[in-house]
């Protein structure tokens, strides 16, 4: 049911650390982010030089297939400087990769009971 699919994808998110910028229940749309963990290093030069802002968008899109309900994630790392906003795909093997893996396994789970 995408119904289910959607609620159980919306509370996983934010038990997640994930914030919920956009969701759409009607399109089986929802866009979260969570800021990017950096270095104590990285993140002091980050405050002296500027307001840089580090973090991961997710995009879940939910489809009715077959009676059953498709689960399709996307992410891209996106870091924001002085307003110059630059987009990183999230490559296979990545941490990241693996956190999205597991954020699908959690959302199943949760979904099939």
């Amino acid at each position: 049911d995408i119904s289910a699919v959607f609620s159980y994808s919306l509370m996983v998110l934010r038990e997640n650390g994930y914030s919920v910028i956009f969701s759409n229940r009607a399109t089986g749309a929802i866009l979260a982010t969570m800021p990017i963990g950096l270095s104590l290093m990285k993140e002091l030069w980050a405050d002296a030089t500027a307001s840089i802002e580090h973090k991961l968008v997710v995009s879940l899109e939910m489809k009715n297939s077959g009676g059953a309900t498709e689960l399709n994630v996307a992410s891209f790392k996106e870091h924001i400087q002085k307003g110059k906003q630059i987009k990183f795909p999230v490559t296979t093997g990545s941490k990241y990769y693996s956190d999205l893996v597991e954020l699908a396994s959690k959302i199943k789970e949760r979904a099939g009971r």
